[in-house]
């Protein structure tokens, strides 16, 4: 059949209209999201272990997210918007320039008001990384103390997380440095009793570099424990000299679970006199007579041991003095 120059021009106005239909096609067909994006699938541009590399995800069908966040080691170091052209895909990346050396594990929240979808770990690591370590590691979280004594105090806390490896941990009381640790609770021995003492954590790695301290967290100690040990029984009682009214005693030393304060001299039942150290000299004694002498050792609660063995002495006679006549 031979073609008219009307069937022609019909020809002609079909094709322009068949073009504009499949130009707009895409926005007839393509709309917002109707439910959560669909799963990121992470990439990477470089193979060898450069400091300058691009991390970014691609989500090949289905609802698309308004949002992404990219995490390195477990925290978010990037956010952006997206465009929604669902059910189209979607993709988006992010370029590290100069980059320390060290093992970095990336992944990415694609995100809709319906909800998210998080893609798989992908890990990347720079050899000969560009300036070295400058990252601090993260503030350690969560301090608390999780038990005390009258002398101690027990630590624990949340790792902290760094681009390369956290390597330890500064325990700090006030300003003062207690110790390094590589591990994530501690114990502070060798306090006083009843006194309030604040402490913080901070986090370092290989290259010195330290996070800011952690939360503060203030414990006083608890009172110390009343003190019913009474001292061990002193020893070796003897006599290191006499006279007609005196004589002079020494011993060993008595122990105690906090301290021996002093000892108690004893004439029988009687009190002689006490004595801070291990020798004393019982004066006003009657001549020629015999004395039983013991020791108690005593602490600053009032303990008192047991009596020391006896000791049975006789004072010498009183010299007796002749006046020429």
């Amino acid at each position: 059949m031979k073609m008219t120059k009307k069937m022609a021009k019909k020809l002609i106005n079909l094709t322009i209209l068949l073009t504009l239909m499949f130009t707009m096609l895409p926005s007839m067909i393509f709309a917002a999201a109707s439910g959560a994006p669909g799963t990121p699938n992470m990439n990477q541009n470089n193979w060898d272990n450069s400091p300058n590399y691009t991390i970014g995800f691609d989500m090949w069908w289905g609802n698309n997210g308004s949002s992404w966040k990219l995490y390195e080691n477990g925290a978010v170091i990037h956010t952006s918007t997206l465009t929604d052209n669902s059910p189209n895909a979607q993709s988006a990346t992010f370029a590290f320039t100069n980059k320390p050396s060290g093992t970095y594990v990336y992944k990415v929240d694609l995100i809709n008001s319906f909800g998210t979808q998080t893609s798989g770990n992908l890990t990347y690591t720079v050899i000969n990384g560009g300036g070295g370590d400058l990252q601090a590691p993260s503030v350690p979280a969560n301090l608390v103390s999780t038990g005390k004594t009258s002398t101690s105090i027990a630590l624990s806390w949340s790792a902290s997380t760094d681009n390369v490896g956290v390597t330890g941990y500064e325990v700090y009381d006030g300003s003062t440095m207690l110790t390094t640790i590589t591990g994530t609770s501690f114990n502070v021995t060798g306090l006083t009793a009843n006194t309030s003492h604040t402490f913080t954590v901070k986090a370092k790695d290989a290259a010195g570099n330290k996070s800011a301290a952690s939360n503060a967290v203030t414990v006083v100690t608890d009172q110390a424990p009343a003190d019913t040990q009474a001292p061990t029984v002193p020893t070796n009682l003897a006599a290191a000299g006499t006279t007609a009214t005196s004589i002079t005693l020494t011993w060993t030393a008595a122990s105690d679970n906090v301290g021996v304060t002093g000892y108690e001299v004893y004439a029988g039942s009687t009190l002689k006199g006490s004595a801070v150290g291990t020798t004393i000299n019982v004066t006003g004694l009657t001549p020629n007579t015999t004395y039983s002498f013991t020791v108690k050792a005593k602490d600053a609660a009032g303990n008192l041991s047991a009596a020391s063995s006896a000791l049975t002495i006789t004072t010498t006679n009183a010299s007796t003095t002749y006046k020429c006549l």
